[in-house]
């Protein structure tokens, strides 16, 4: 089944036909969309279907393309004002907007999620998978994706990756001051202020990832593009220099001691992210 929905923010267009009524996903510019319940109505013809041009009043060929108005099969409603669509539309014939869904990659996993025990999905954005709840809104960044994007400094793709919820599936959000289960291990996940200055509490497992509950990879992403980790390594006291072991099948042991050092004017961010949180393994 096809089902199309749109950014109330952007206005991008998703097909979320295998999604279930209430469920919330990603789009690319960070915002949460939530699959509704929507109610197809008959069109008003006023656009014609194929190049969006006006039509006239009981017209049955567009003047622009020539194309006839007389529909013979439905497709899906659309988007901004669910009208049902002509099969293979170009246009809304009701309200004209253009109909370009793209549709969203999302896998169910069997495990649920560690903050609400809700239904949990993998997602791809840019080659980068992430894990979302479809419930509580929480995301899951397996360490070596999360460190690449603060890196490359890439806030653009770390806010594509943020989330402001619309409305919470559940009616009580849970407590996200509680210990969680890492999705790899099982085990309870480490909580540590990030970059150490950042007032955002992160849960963490050593070479596993990282988990963000509602909102705290927004508040991430301000971190950075304010300079955030430009400060914590100002703020950041000398430690000696000592090896970190990594689990099964990381590279490693893993040397840090103070802030790493710039390099040709290329800082070493994924290094100083170990750095920041390197206390952890002590």
């Amino acid at each position: 089944m096809t089902l199309l929905v749109a950014c109330k923010s952007c206005r991008r267009q998703y097909d979320v036909g295998t999604m279930q009524i209430g469920e919330q996903v990603r789009c690319a510019c960070g915002k949460a969309i939530v699959v509704p319940r929507a109610t197809p109505h008959e069109a008003r013809v006023k656009h014609c279907a194929s190049c969006g041009g006006d039509v006239a009043e009981r017209a049955t060929q567009c003047g622009y393309c020539g194309s006839q108005l007389r529909v013979e099969t439905l497709g899906p409603a659309c988007p901004e004002c669910f009208a049902r669509l002509p099969q293979d539309a170009h246009f809304c014939s009701e309200c004209g907007v253009g109909i370009k869904p793209e549709l969203i990659r999302t896998t169910a996993i069997d495990k649920k999620c560690p903050r609400c025990k809700g239904k949990l999905v993998v997602r791809e954005l840019d080659a980068v998978l992430l894990t979302d709840c479809t419930g509580c809104g929480g995301l899951w960044l397996d360490a070596q994706a999360f460190e690449r994007l603060v890196q490359a400094k890439d806030t653009k793709r770390l806010a594509s990756a943020a989330v402001s919820p619309g409305p919470p599936k559940h009616e009580h959000l849970p407590d996200t001051r509680t210990y969680i289960p890492c999705l790899v291990c099982n085990k309870l996940m480490e909580r540590k202020n990030f970059a150490g200055c950042s007032g955002v509490i992160i849960d963490w497992c050593r070479g596993h990832g990282f988990w963000f509950d509602v909102k705290e990879l927004e508040a991430i992403v301000r971190f950075l593009e304010h300079g955030g980790l430009d400060k914590a390594k100002r703020l950041a006291p000398s430690r000696p220099t000592r090896p970190i072991s990594m689990p099964a099948g990381s590279p490693g042991p893993i040397i840090y001691g103070g802030p790493p050092s710039s390099q040709g004017g290329a800082f070493d961010w994924a290094s100083f992210i170990l750095w920041t949180i390197g206390d952890l393994f002590l």
